[in-house]
């Protein structure tokens, strides 16, 4: 099971959560590998483990999810959707 990949940020912490939004717009384009590496300060190993935390990937696809879902209430809003 992917949980037993230890990470070295706790996803239910400050951090954790901001990991978790980094991921998010990584896969959105928004920023770089490099830049979320960076800013963890994740070498390649711990880069690719994140592939394999299950817990981790289930909260970047909830995050992904929640801020697509937030864009098109956005887009409803300011559109004239109903």
């Amino acid at each position: 099971m992917g949980d037993v990949v230890n990470l070295p940020i706790a996803l239910d912490s400050d951090l954790g959560r901001a990991l978790v939004s980094d991921l998010a717009r990584y896969s959105e384009g928004i920023c770089s590998e490099l830049e979320v590496r960076k800013r963890h300060h994740f070498d390649e190993s711990t880069w690719n483990a994140l592939a394999d935390n299950e817990n981790c990937l289930r909260r970047w696809r909830l995050k992904s999810c929640a801020g697509y879902e937030m864009g098109l209430q956005n887009v409803k809003n300011h559109s004239g959707w109903s």
